[in-house]
């Protein structure tokens, strides 16, 4: 089957979706099965980044649960120094820092690295430490 713009409008008119639906069969396409083929990654993969972070859940507002406590402490997605954009954790406690305020939580929950604070999957960038 062709696949084009006008087929996909078509489709998505007549079944719109909430952003955690949007996030997770995004999340799918780049993850389930394999992932994408890697001639195709390198193609979509500037595209795809910026409809991940489009889809990303928010940090609530009223914070129910410790973790999203600690991500109200970090900076928003603007911030230049990118390691107060994330949870920190150092095996023992986690921490969120926005360069102004410092929330942390004594855990034993997390192993050390970054964490994004909307999901609190681990960071991955290659080849940096900060």
């Amino acid at each position: 089957m062709n696949i084009t713009l006008q087929n996909l409008m078509n489709d998505a008119i007549k079944r719109k979706v909430n952003k955690p639906e949007a996030y997770s069969a995004l999340e799918s396409l780049i993850c389930g099965a394999g992932g994408l083929p890697g001639d195709l990654q390198d193609t979509f993969q500037p595209y795809l980044t910026q409809l991940l972070a489009h889809f990303l859940p928010k940090v609530p507002a009223k914070p129910k649960t410790p973790e999203q406590w600690i991500a109200r402490g970090c900076a928003d997605q603007h911030e230049r120094r990118e390691y107060l954009r994330f949870v920190y954790s150092d095996g023992a406690r986690l921490i969120g820092c926005n360069g102004n305020r410092l929330h942390v939580w004594n855990t034993g929950q997390y192993p050390k690295g970054y964490y994004e604070p909307g999901t609190m999957t681990p960071v991955v960038d290659q080849g940096k430490s900060w």
